[in-house]
């Protein structure tokens, strides 16, 4: 066992451009890597400190909150937040999401600020067919 290489996820910070992982042991070179993104997808004992989200239980679709770093590109600027909207509002665009990404939502919201966030639910069995669930295990 000794000679394995375990790297433990401490800690998030935000940093000027972007987040920044505590890893150990210290040396390890992901201490000094910025991220443009963190995805957690641990269920309620989030390992994602300093980020604050809601459990909601639902057997069809999964809650997904992502965040990227924010440049503040002219591209960027350009993108128009999405305030809130539901499939059953907008039929069309969810049909067109599903159409270009194969992944089937049932509502989505994107704001952007110091980072371009996101949340959305997506359906189960879209995130299986396109391989984001691997397998699903009922305990």
């Amino acid at each position: 066992m000794e000679d394995r290489f375990y790297i433990y996820l401490l800690l998030i910070l935000f940093i000027a451009h972007g987040w920044r992982g505590t890893f150990d042991p210290s040396s390890h070179p992901l201490n000094k890597f910025d991220f443009d993104i963190i995805v957690g997808a641990d269920g309620r004992r989030s390992a994602l400190k300093g980020f604050k989200g809601k459990e909601f239980r639902g057997k069809l679709a999964i809650g997904i909150t992502v965040n990227f770093v924010n440049r503040n590109s002219k591209e960027e600027a350009r993108v128009e937040e999405i305030s809130g909207v539901a499939f059953i509002f907008n039929q069309q665009f969810f049909q067109d999401l599903k159409d270009t990404t194969g992944i089937d939502l049932e509502n989505i919201v994107y704001y952007k600020d110091e980072t371009h966030y996101f949340v959305m639910c997506a359906k189960k069995n879209s995130l299986l067919q396109k391989g984001v669930i691997k397998k699903v295990t009922v305990i």
